[in-house]
């Protein structure tokens, strides 16, 4: 269930410092549109003898070429496109993938590799298809922790605005058939392109708290996903810290579109959105998303009424027309949003927190470039003369006025004399 708050307030300034390093979300590239969790509950709890963040299980694929002794790779789909253990380097170049290094991990060597873009590349005689592959591990034996946490680094970039949403899933499971599997979700909404390295932390309690035996993991990239890669290392099962909220896909929108430049016509009210998942073993009291608002010199702060977010919970916090920013051309907002517990020390504070790319009113000018000095896709490859598809961008104005010119910026990548049709809808 989504929690949704609506608001009018004045507002209160004042001065605000952070104790937190903040994670910049930057606009996601748009690339070629082809066709091509699991319920989660608590557990009673048990005596345990492990700190929280205790070291129970780990691999960095450093100790060989090939995969670990007992584990296994699978492609569903018969293509052979399966997952690698990839030495550190530049991997070689596909259609749509040139220069890539392996992921940024901590151990910094081997990692594993689902290269879907070089498996497509040529394109195959009956086309793209979608990847349905995963690893699995060898046995991994638990002794009755309190709480348990599988840890990773990933990088991955991913295509494209499929519907339904692609997949990828860690599935955990008791026995090595995975009869009867639990999966969690490991996209964490991102859109397009992963930071490197992604640190991911899930927690599967449901699954594996207060439990002696075996366990066994699979990363796999299910339908819904094509081309580029993904990569995975230095995955760790981990006792499960007590205090540990984890947020994702932050939202600073006017109407639902995150908008870099406003004309002060078009100045609307703003709505905020994140999801949070409680990935600690207790339940997080008094907790709340706050969401600041930093013109240069003030910085105004809004909270929404606490909430207490159970152990495992996950959920959506909505806040519709929070605030309204003023019509004075030239004023410049950055927005940031955290969801945290007032009454817990969160062991990871900085996946709590994020700051949304600056937003500036102008007199005229709509956009959505992110302020870069090279805004645009550098997608425009190797797609073949006959490909065509469109990407275009969604402005919502609520006050009639001209439009005398639309600006777009391609990738260095793009074809010279590629023909480009423009097409606005109304």
């Amino acid at each position: 269930m989504k929690k949704i708050y609506i608001c009018a307030m004045a507002l209160s300034v004042g001065s605000l410092s952070f104790g937190q390093s903040l994670t910049t979300k930057a606009f996601s590239e748009q690339k070629q549109q082809r066709t091509a969790a699991t319920g989660i509950q608590t557990n009673n709890t048990t005596p345990h003898y492990k700190a929280p963040g205790d070291l129970l299980w780990s691999e960095d694929f450093d100790a060989s070429s090939s995969l670990p002794t007992g584990w296994s790779v699978v492609d569903n789909t018969g293509n052979g496109a399966v997952w690698v253990v990839q030495a550190a380097g530049i991997l070689p170049d596909a259609d749509f993938t040139t220069n890539q290094a392996t992921i940024a991990s901590t151990s910094g060597q081997n990692c594993i590799l689902l290269y879907s873009d070089l498996y497509e590349t040529p394109i195959p005689a009956s086309g793209y298809y979608d990847m349905d592959s995963y690893f699995q591990s060898d046995a991994i034996p638990l002794s009755n922790v309190l709480g348990v946490s599988v840890n990773f680094q990933q990088s991955f970039r991913k295509c494209c605005s499929i519907t339904p949403a692609p997949v990828a899933v860690l599935s955990v499971s008791t026995d090595a058939a995975f009869t009867n599997p639990t999966e969690y979700d490991i996209i964490n909404g991102v859109g397009q392109l992963s930071a490197d390295p992604m640190n991911v932390s899930v927690n599967i309690s449901s699954i594996a708290a207060n439990y002696t035996g075996d366990i066994y993991i699979r990363f796999h990239i299910k339908s819904g996903i094509e081309a580029y890669f993904w990569m995975i290392d230095d995955i760790e099962v981990v006792e499960s810290e007590t205090n540990d909220i984890v947020t994702s896909s932050p939202s600073a929108r006017f109407y639902g579109v995150e908008y870099t430049r406003i004309p002060a016509s078009q100045v609307q009210p703003m709505s905020a959105t994140m999801n949070y998942n409680n990935i600690g073993v207790i339940d997080q009291t008094n907790s709340n998303l706050t969401v600041t608002i930093d013109e240069g010199t003030t910085q105004t702060e809004f909270s929404t009424p606490n909430i207490t977010i159970a152990s495992l919970e996950v959920d959506t916090i909505v806040w519709d027309s929070l605030w309204t920013p003023s019509t004075t051309v030239g004023t410049s907002y950055s927005v940031t949003l955290d969801i945290l517990s007032e009454d817990s020390t969160d062991a990871s504070p900085d996946n709590n927190t994020f700051t949304m790319a600056p937003f500036i009113i102008t007199d005229g000018i709509m956009a959505l470039d992110d302020h870069s000095a090279t805004p645009g896709s550098t997608g425009g490859g190797s797609v073949g003369s006959t490909t065509e598809y469109e990407a275009g961008n969604q402005f919502d104005c609520t006050v009639d006025a001209p439009l005398y010119a639309i600006e777009i910026v391609t990738g260095d990548q793009t074809p010279v004399n590629t023909f480009i049709d423009a097409v606005l809808y109304l």
